[in-house]
């Protein structure tokens, strides 16, 4: 009994580390996330200064407020692993639609164009690690908390 005890908590471990890099990989998209919504809410002028774009309060108040949402979103699966389907189903869709956007901000704005191919780059790896770990591992569930 105390054998099978030790081999069901190794097993354990094992999962929880092979779960790790997804981990990690959403708490980098959702920070990229986060800090968006936040220059939204703080600095949507100067975003649209440098875009060359007209300045809008309420769009900008918005978009911020959407962002630091589904930032929060995609962190939900840090504090448990049966939440890391949320965070994949938020941060790979609208991570790659950044991503895409930042390629026609490259050669205008450098700072969007960074910060949108970042969470392109995010979106892309979240969606793969996703599959690979699934595929090559035991899904997550609320006894592997973070």
């Amino acid at each position: 009994a105390r054998l099978a005890g030790r081999v069901r908590a190794e097993l354990a471990r094992i999962e929880r580390r092979r779960w790790r890099s997804l981990q990690l990989v959403a708490a980098a998209l959702a920070a990229l996330f986060l800090t968006q919504g936040l220059s939204n809410l703080v600095n949507g002028d100067w975003v649209a200064q440098n875009l060359g774009e007209a300045y809008s309060q309420h769009a900008a108040t918005e978009s911020g407020l959407a962002l630091l949402a589904a930032g929060m979103a995609v962190a939900g699966g840090l504090f448990r692993l049966s939440w890391l389907p949320l965070s994949v189903a938020v941060g790979a869709p609208l991570g790659l639609a950044f991503g895409v956007t930042g390629i026609g901000e490259v050669g205008e704005f450098t700072a969007g164009a960074v910060l949108h191919l970042g969470q392109g780059a995010g979106g892309v790896a979240l969606a793969v690690l996703w599959w690979r770990t699934r595929r090559y591992g035991a899904a997550p569930t609320d006894e592997h908390g973070a």
